[in-house]
């Protein structure tokens, strides 16, 4: 796995925003919410629930030991499509 393109929340489904408010320990419902996350609780959530879109076995774990980077935000550069 190269890159995760991380999911925004209104692409979630509610047991995947469940999942992110287990890891984070909060859903943020305003900017000033959001930017009190820690950023690698968020990249890892955002991370983790993009990541089993298409792999379901994809662990937590796996996640947290990817490289710095590895997650990004938006359209995928790499992906000519």
């Amino acid at each position: 796995m190269d890159k995760i393109v991380a999911a925004d929340f209104e692409s979630m489904n509610y047991e995947e925003l469940e999942l992110f408010e287990e890891i984070v320990g909060t859903i943020p419902s305003t900017e000033e919410e959001l930017e009190s996350v820690p950023r690698s609780r968020l990249m890892i959530a955002l991370g983790f629930i993009s990541g089993r879109r298409s792999n379901p076995d994809l662990t937590l774990e796996e996640v947290k030991k990817l490289p710095v980077g590895s997650i990004v935000f938006g359209e995928d550069e790499d992906d000519p499509s």
